[in-house]
């Protein structure tokens, strides 16, 4: 969450306790309940391109309630992956548009 957008500086705080839940594509994610709510003009405020290592497509944050949920990998390749890709390939995240 580099870039700024709608929500972010309470959605930093809740990525600093954020736990993961799962594997492969779809990562969920546990926060502190105690935590504020975000107020994010939709659902995925954020995304990225993943492109090298074998992997292509993108990733999406999803916010659901005004906490982070979900990481998603998407993927254009013919084969679906059965891994999340590494970090080196993923690129610099961007707003997503509303």
């Amino acid at each position: 969450m580099s870039v700024d957008f709608p929500g972010v500086d309470v959605l930093r705080k809740q990525a600093l306790s954020a736990s993961a839940e799962g594997e492969h594509t779809v990562v969920g994610l546990v926060i502190d309940e105690s935590l504020p709510r975000a107020q994010v003009v939709g659902r995925t405020p954020v995304q990225a391109v993943v492109d090298g290592d074998g992997y292509d497509g993108g990733v999406l944050l999803f916010v659901d309630d005004g906490r982070l949920s979900v990481l998603e990998y998407w993927w254009v390749t013919e084969e679906a992956p059965d891994v999340f890709p590494p970090i080196s390939a993923v690129g610099r995240p961007v707003v997503a548009s509303v």
